[in-house]
């Protein structure tokens, strides 16, 4: 058995909205994708770390582009993006029978809370490690300290997968002595199910 800290977003959640969700937005709203990655960007931090509600960052965006669209709109138009990847998901059972899972994200509370409910994934990980709720975002100390004191006290084996490299460096970086997989693909999960 080990314990394997998994970053939701990268491995159970398709890209959409980096891939095509931005810039098809921006479009809708009428200004460019530069401009609206400033206006998403402006108060990302605040609102990944708790500090603000989804209502008032999608009002932040609304106000910097100018825009008629109004915060439910915005919010509406991305959760559009948000879909599993099936193949990824289906592994969930075996991973949990064979392993303890747990999750180490940066998502503001609102966007987790719903892809927990979206897959179930409160049926598979005894924890969530999201930045909405630590308040800090990874890479940073305080982040990777919550998630992974709480593994080593489970004194099992720790895996930490995740499809962001700079992620893996810096926890491997403060935590030298566990196992770093980065994520590219469902297959890459395999290995962890028997």
């Amino acid at each position: 058995m080990h314990t394997l800290i998994l970053d939701i977003g990268g491995i159970f959640f398709s890209p959409e909205w980096r891939m095509r969700g931005i810039a098809e937005m921006a479009d809708a709203i009428g200004c460019s994708q530069a401009f609206f990655l400033e206006a998403l960007e402006l108060q990302k931090k605040q609102f990944y770390c708790g500090k603000i509600s989804e209502d008032e960052y999608w009002l932040s965006v609304q106000e910097y582009c100018h825009s008629t669209w109004g915060a439910a709109q915005y919010a509406k138009a991305y959760r559009s993006y948000v879909t599993p990847i099936s193949a990824s998901v289906a592994l969930l059972p075996r991973l949990s029978q064979y392993n303890i899972l747990m999750s180490c994200n940066n998502s503001p509370k609102e966007w987790m809370d719903e892809r927990v409910a979206m897959c179930h994934l409160q049926n598979f990980f005894t924890q969530f490690y999201t930045s909405g709720y630590v308040g800090h975002k990874k890479p940073s100390e305080h982040m990777f300290s919550a998630v992974f004191d709480h593994a080593q006290r489970l004194e099992h084996p720790i895996v930490y997968i995740d499809d962001n490299m700079s992620y893996l460096d810096a926890a491997s970086r403060l935590y030298p002595q566990h196992t770093y997989i980065h994520y590219t693909k469902p297959d890459d999960l395999l290995r962890w199910v028997r």
